[in-house]
């Protein structure tokens, strides 16, 4: 608890945790929407296959298709053993690694929403057009998913080296626990669209994640870098 009163009362604190707080929110949010979503009639209509079972029209996504959008960040895939990180989300990590300490934290994040915001692009205009191109919405999620790695790299380091010490455990860990709250929108904002017959069931959802990067684009060059980076760069 004293962790927490030092964290909440330090308006440094607040305003450095303020945009990467949005960072959680991204990740939440991409992991919480895609599993959800995949119970949309709508969705498995404009990117899967139909046929008539009984008089009645079943949509589903292919067994390749299903399998493409979701390795991409699912758990217990291949090289990775985090829950929700996936292979592309490890090669994020692998490239935040040398660009965390080439352009610093600071603009690292700002590389991220940037990044980020390019997928989330591509998700949505996949649909733009009849039929809705699965293999672009693809891509879009292999780059926000890249994003997502990076971000995972980035804040905890920063937060590390920002905090006071009295708090720095509480941040890290709050930090975590934002993503969370991302998955709960997530399904919610899902829940909120399934009574639509048309492409906004998927696409409001799929364009709420852009809200979480734009946030940071925004206020991230805002706050300070971290100084041991300064000090390591002389």
């Amino acid at each position: 608890m004293y962790a927490a009163r030092v964290y909440w009362s330090d308006p440094v604190c607040m305003f450095i945790g303020s945009p990467l707080r949005q960072t959680a929110d991204v990740q939440g949010f991409d992991n919480g929407w895609w599993g959800t979503i995949l119970g949309s009639p709508r969705f498995l209509k404009d990117y899967g296959s139909c046929a008539m079972v009984d008089g009645v029209e079943v949509c589903n996504l292919t067994t390749p298709q299903l399998s493409a959008g979701s390795s991409v960040q699912s758990a217990g895939i291949s090289t990775s053993t985090i829950p929700y990180v996936s292979n592309n989300t490890v090669v994020g990590c692998l490239m935040a690694a040398y660009i965390n300490n080439i352009i610093g934290r600071r603009w690292s994040l700002v590389l991220s929403a940037i990044i980020s915001l390019t997928g989330v692009t591509i998700e949505a205009t996949s649909a733009i057009g009849s039929p809705a191109r699965y293999t672009q919405f693809v891509v879009g999620k292999v780059i926000a998913s890249i994003a997502m790695g990076m971000v995972v790299n980035i804040v905890p380091v920063y937060l590390s080296e920002t905090s006071p010490p009295a708090a720095r455990g509480f941040a890290i860990s709050l930090y975590q626990n934002v993503q969370i709250i991302g998955v709960i929108v997530a399904a919610g904002c899902v829940f909120a669209t399934s009574a639509r017959n048309d492409p906004s069931s998927y696409l409001i959802p799929m364009c709420v994640q852009a809200i979480a990067p734009g946030i940071m684009l925004l206020v991230t060059p805002l706050i300070p870098e971290s100084p041991r980076w300064l000090v390591l760069k002389g």
